[in-house]
């Protein structure tokens, strides 16, 4: 008598091999896409060349290679605000009313989602897969992209010194030679305050010597980049992070400390220039330091970025997005019912409240509070945590001297990379070495 239990096994189990083979498949496209980002992110002559929707295109093809079910699963809060907030555009944008200043507003609509999306991919493989080799390897990518990027970018600050101060800089040379330039040096902060964590006693014995070795000549280049790029407020923002974190202070002193630094730096440039200055006169008899310390004075006077950097003219930009924002607090001065008004464009935060007011801002500082709130957890007995809470703090306090909302760069490098720092060791280990093991007892955790 034919055994019916045997009929289709040997298609059942062709089918599971099928079903295996495929989801391998679209795993390997899946990271694939993820490290393609990484790198379009972090070498400048890549998306100099491409563009915007470039990286929102390989998003697409990473978001279609994912296991579907966790976009139905429970959402995070973060994810859930970040979604709220996305929505609130979509009436300006399907009625061609969506506007930011002079600036292409498609253009500025494709950097606003690559400057949440890290949000996404992190929350994916960090807390839905716990795939933290996967995390690993954006971090490992990122380190050696945004090093193999900055050095191509600092030989062209070498052969073109002067284009860092320049008030009208030149797209077709920062396209043709590959220079980063304003997003991609405020990234380069959070990079560098990150992976500076295998700097630190706890964790250069997570990673061996010549990877070690590796993190300080790409620290060392990234810092130099930023000097001859001369953006006095990267500069400012990565001295106070580096220092915050390789001091052994309270959590309250760290918060003082911080905001007591940016505070005399970022309004202050002008007196930081002249102290640089003197410096250069009382080093008249070494004519290398003397340069530099003159260097230096320069970058602060002239701040690079802007022409003016005076403390009055600073707080007046604030002031005319704070009060246009009063005057328009539900939809901004492009909602429905608002009126015409001035936007300071030199604050991230407020000049988006002037624009598109609470209807907007309000999800969008949910989902921030709320993703730093979800990682800050995550790391809490971490040695890692002070590290990420320091450009957390770093990334708010930006957002408020700096038009930095559009500047994808800075929210991929803080909400995509900073997370995954810390998880870097596992892509040397075998994934079955990991699989009963948890991120505590393996060193990203204090025990």
């Amino acid at each position: 008598m034919k055994n019916e239990n045997t009929i289709g096994a040997m298609p059942n189990s062709s089918l599971t091999i099928y079903v295996n083979r495929q989801n391998s498949f679209f795993r390997f496209l899946n990271q694939i896409f993820l490290l393609s980002f990484c790198i379009w992110l972090a070498i400048p002559y890549i998306f100099n060349n491409t563009g915007n929707y470039f990286g929102v295109v390989l998003f697409i093809l990473w978001l279609f290679t994912t296991n579907y079910t966790w976009l139905v699963k429970k959402w995070s809060k973060d994810l859930i605000f970040i979604a709220v907030f996305f929505i609130t555009f979509l009436p300006y944008v399907i009625t061609g009313a969506f506007k930011w200043g002079t600036l292409n507003p498609m253009s500025i609509f494709g950097a606003i989602v690559l400057f949440f999306i890290g949000i996404f991919i992190n929350h994916y493989f960090m807390y839905y897969k716990k795939d933290y080799i996967a995390l690993g390897r954006i971090a490992l990518v990122s380190i050696i992209a945004f090093f193999i990027g900055t050095v191509i970018s600092y030989i062209g600050y070498l052969q073109y010194p002067n284009v860092g101060r320049s008030a009208v800089m030149s797209d077709e040379l920062y396209v043709s030679i590959g220079m980063g330039g304003y997003g991609y040096v405020f990234a380069s902060v959070f990079i560098v305050i990150g992976f500076s964590f295998f700097l630190s006693r706890e964790g250069r014995s997570q990673v061996k010597p010549i990877v070690k070795l590796f993190f300080i000549i790409a620290v060392f280049i990234l810092l130099l980049h930023m000097i001859m790029a001369s953006y006095a407020t990267s500069l400012i923002f990565v001295f106070i992070g580096l220092l915050v974190v390789f001091l052994k202070t309270s959590f309250i002193t760290n918060i003082f400390l911080m905001t007591l630094l940016l505070g005399l730096f970022v309004f202050a440039h002008d007196f930081v220039g002249e102290m640089f200055f003197a410096l250069g006169e009382l080093l008249e008899n070494n004519q290398d330091l003397q340069e530099k310390a003159v260097e230096f004075g320069y970058i602060f006077t002239e701040g690079g970025e802007e022409e003016v950097t005076q403390l009055p003219y600073r707080l007046e930009l604030y002031k005319r997005s704070f009060i246009t924002f009063l005057n328009n607090p539900l939809f901004g001065i492009y909602g429905p019912f608002g009126e015409t008004g001035p936007v300071g464009g030199h604050a991230g935060w407020l000049d988006v409240m002037a624009r598109y007011g609470l209807f907007t801002v309000v999800p969008m500082f949910l989902a921030i509070y709320y993703n730093i709130k979800k990682h800050l957890l995550f790391f809490k007995n971490s040695y890692y945590y002070k590290w990420f809470f320091v450009s957390a703090i770093l990334f708010i306090l930006l957002g408020f001297v700096k038009s930095q909302f559009y500047v994808f760069g800075i929210g991929l490098g803080f909400f995509l990379i900073v997370p995954a720092v810390p998880f870097l060791p596992y892509v040397f280990k075998k994934r079955e070495d990991i699989v009963h093991e948890t991120i505590k007892n393996k060193g990203i955790k204090d025990n």
